[in-house]
């Protein structure tokens, strides 16, 4: 299980040793899972692609390797980047605020998103830092809101 904060940076590499580029995001499907990393090619235009989960043989402390170099550009939604979810407001079925999407907790074989870092503010997070909320079920993701399910307490 990671964290996109741990991600963030880290350097690719192909199987033959050349550095690809870097992570900068997550690729999140409609359903609520994981299904790619966005890399930041070092080209003039500071492209970006999506390397598919299944592109990945591992990922380390040092960088994320690949068995190929597939890249796609299907892009739904991402933690910061275009459709951002970071920073909307997670909210159950009932209608209860839990507070702001600050990070996600994925298991990188998978995909499945198994828990969101969620903050309550600058000062709350000081005094009581975040929340790590699990999910048991996929998130609704919305244009304004991500709607997560009542079996969170």
């Amino acid at each position: 299980m990671r964290t996109f904060s741990l991600l963030k940076g880290l350097p690719v590499f192909s199987k033959d040793g050349k550095k690809m580029g870097e992570i900068c995001d997550l690729s999140i499907s409609d359903d609520g899972k994981v299904v790619g990393l966005l890399l930041t090619r070092p080209t003039i235009f500071k492209r970006t692609v999506v390397i598919p989960l299944q592109s990945i043989t591992s990922i380390g402390e040092n960088g994320v390797y690949l068995q190929s170099e597939e890249w796609d550009n299907d892009i739904k939604y991402t933690l910061h980047h275009n459709d951002s979810l970071a920073g909307k407001m997670v909210l159950t079925h009932s209608g209860k605020t839990i507070g702001m999407l600050e990070d996600v907790y994925f298991n990188e074989n998978l995909g499945t998103i198994v828990a969101y870092e969620i903050s309550n503010g600058f000062f709350s997070d000081i005094m009581d830092g975040t929340q790590r909320i699990p999910m048991y079920n996929p998130a609704s993701l919305g244009k304004d809101a991500i709607v997560i399910s009542e079996e969170i307490q």
